[in-house]
């Protein structure tokens, strides 16, 4: 009797389909790593509008994938997602009371009426008492103190849109000018919690950990 062996030889071997499927993993993990960083900071930054507390504090909020380089495969892709102003956003976030410091004994709170320099930010009480020449103060509303001074409107254009910017002169001599608001002086201000980061957080968990098992537990 003929001695029949059959003997099948697969086409290709274990070891290349597992790394075959760990590329495929990887590459998943990658895109949804990628997806819920963008998901995540987007869900902050939408917090922060609805709180009320505007669209330029929301786009501190930003997000990265990591390993930096998308090109190199991993088992762990890991994302983050963070604030560049931390203490305004921590302050929302956990509630909290400001106070002067460096042994001063108020907070200078600005005005409308304080003219916008460079970034958007109100000018400092010396630099609009270079402007006006000195403050006047008065009672304010709940102990606080309101310093005012004796000025005259005058403006500018300024930018492509020739938008025209507050400014003010010490009155002409024999002048009496006009009384302008600039600083409410306070001893402290507390600001209430208006974010929920960490509910944010418990959500893009849950999302995340759904978008891995999809990607695992996927054929394509």
């Amino acid at each position: 009797m003929t001695d029949l062996r059959i003997v099948v030889r697969p086409d290709w071997h274990p070891r290349d389909y597992v790394e075959s499927e760990r590329r495929r993993i990887a590459a998943g993990l990658r895109r949804a790593a990628e997806t819920e960083t963008q998901a995540t900071k987007q869900d902050l930054r939408d917090q922060v509008v609805k709180a009320g507390l505007g669209r330029r504090l929301s786009l501190t909020w930003r997000g990265a994938t990591y390993p930096a380089d998308a090109g190199r495969a991993t088992l762990h892709p890991a994302v983050f997602v963070y604030s560049v102003a931390p203490a305004i956003i921590n302050a929302f976030d956990d509630g909290a009371t400001i106070v002067p410091t460096d042994g001063k004994r108020w907070l200078w709170i600005p005005t409308e009426n304080v003219p916008l320099g460079q970034g958007n930010k109100p000018f400092s009480p010396q630099r609009m008492l270079e402007m006006v020449g000195k403050f006047r103060f008065a009672k304010g509303r709940r102990g606080s103190v309101v310093a005012y001074a004796q000025v005259e409107r005058t403006s500018k254009r300024s930018g492509r849109r020739g938008h025209r910017l507050k400014r003010y002169a010490r009155p002409q001599a024999g002048e009496a000018g006009e009384s302008v608001a600039f600083f409410i002086l306070v001893r402290q201000v507390s600001l209430k919690k208006r974010l929920d980061i960490a509910a944010i957080g418990r959500a893009a968990e849950v999302r995340y950990a759904a978008r891995v098992r999809a990607v695992i537990g996927s054929n394509a």
